[in-house]
């Protein structure tokens, strides 16, 4: 009897353990309904990555006017002080109304702060970056200013016709952070002079203006490919890659392609609608998020530069997404990546590899009203860093 019911024992303790063995094995297979151990969660609005910063961030006290622009270290403590209380605007901003220009300036030269991107960015997306979401300003737009009228804060947003709305921030609050201010001598073009040759928003220059030098280097090598077509979820050694003489290869699948060369270029396209390259969702924020996504995931390896969003454009059907490549808050030409919908689907990417560097030494460039003599009539005259050959850049002035 004793040995029978040892024997059942052993019996039952077999079928426990073959009985654990097949749930471990079926956690293990490919296509296994377990959830993995770390999966992620879904992301939230409020985890969308910031794809843009200012370059400018200028504050006007009672006394005086102080700037920061070309020191990403300032620009970034600048953003964190201020930033919060942009989208705070955002977040109770009231209907807007259309504005002139004149109306725009008259506001910067009260108690106020301006952020400057490098180019047209969406409130949608900023609410989003701040947690604060944009609900009645929905445009995009380069310059954003908090300004004091009236014992009450108006967010404002320069364009053709400026937007103004009034806000639930308490004026007291901006009034009493710009008390302290230290006017370092900065202005606009329109605060010194009448002449129209640049843009009002253009900052002033009285002297020579001294930016640090840099330098490039291309990262794109065989290996670097490979590594960028298993990130993209090609399969680097199936059927459809090829690599021609000079180096460059080319990844395609039934509904993509993706084209690497040794130069740097980088073109990913969706050869049919079954494919996509990545989806967004209704919001202009969605659409950044999901250019910045590839487009971060190519431009990578850019050294110690970022990679901003500096134009967002929307036509039709059609939505554009350029990057430039930042350096201690300066952008560069040419574009880092443009990303291009149509609907809400991604269908290419144009991208240039570049691991940016700064280098030792400056470049002196002309006062910004000479510059601005020499540029087209009321264009936006800006520092900006051009990549030129053989892991050269040169420092000038744009015109926009």
């Amino acid at each position: 009897m004793k040995r029978k019911t040892l024997e059942i024992a052993k019996d039952v303790l077999i079928a426990v353990l073959i009985c654990s063995l097949v749930l471990l094995v079926r956690q293990l297979l490919p296509g296994a309904s377990a959830e993995p151990r770390d999966a992620q969660p879904i992301q939230t609005e409020a985890e969308v990555a910031i794809a843009s910063k200012p370059i400018v961030i200028s504050l006007r006290g009672e006394i005086g006017r102080a700037s920061i622009a070309g020191d990403e270290t300032a620009l970034e403590m600048a953003w964190e002080q201020w930033g919060s209380l942009l989208g705070q605007a955002m977040e109770t901003a009231q209907t807007p109304q259309e504005q002139p220009e004149e109306a725009f300036l008259q506001a910067l030269e009260a108690p106020s702060v301006l952020f400057s991107f490098a180019g047209r960015i969406p409130s949608q997306a900023i609410g989003a970056w701040l947690g604060a979401p944009a609900a009645a300003l929905d445009g995009a737009w380069q310059d954003y200013l908090l300004s004091v009228r009236d014992g009450s804060v108006y967010l404002w947003a320069y364009g053709e016709p400026c937007q103004s709305c009034k806000t639930q921030l308490p004026a007291q609050t901006l009034e009493g952070l710009l008390s302290d201010l230290t006017p370092d001598g900065s202005a606009f073009y329109f605060e010194r002079t009448d002449d129209r040759a640049a843009h009002p928003l253009t900052l002033w220059s009285d002297g020579a203006v001294s930016v640090p030098s840099a330098s490039w280097e291309n990262p794109v090598t065989g290996a670097w490919a490979t590594s960028l077509a298993t990130t993209l979820s090609f399969n680097p050694y199936g059927s459809g890659t090829y690599t021609d003489p000079q180096g460059n290869t080319v990844f395609t699948e039934s509904s993509r392609t993706l084209s690497v060369e040794l130069s740097g270029k980088v073109l990913l396209q969706r050869t049919n609608e079954e494919g996509t390259l990545g989806t967004a969702g209704e919001q202009s924020a969605s659409f950044v998020e999901a250019a910045r996504a590839v487009a971060g995931a190519i431009c990578a390896d850019c050294g110690d530069a970022k990679l901003y969003l500096t134009d967002f454009s929307q036509d039709g059907d059609e939505t554009v997404c350029r990057f430039q490549y930042v350096l201690g808050g300066i952008p560069f030409s040419p574009d880092a990546a443009v990303v291009t919908f149509s609907g809400s689907e991604i269908v290419s990417v144009e991208a240039l590899a570049r691991a940016i560097h700064p280098a030792a030494g400056a470049e002196t460039l002309m006062p910004v009203h000479a510059a601005a003599a020499i540029s087209p009539q009321g264009s936006r005259v800006s520092v900006c860093y051009a990549l030129a050959q053989s892991g050269a850049v040169t420092a000038g002035w744009s015109h926009l």
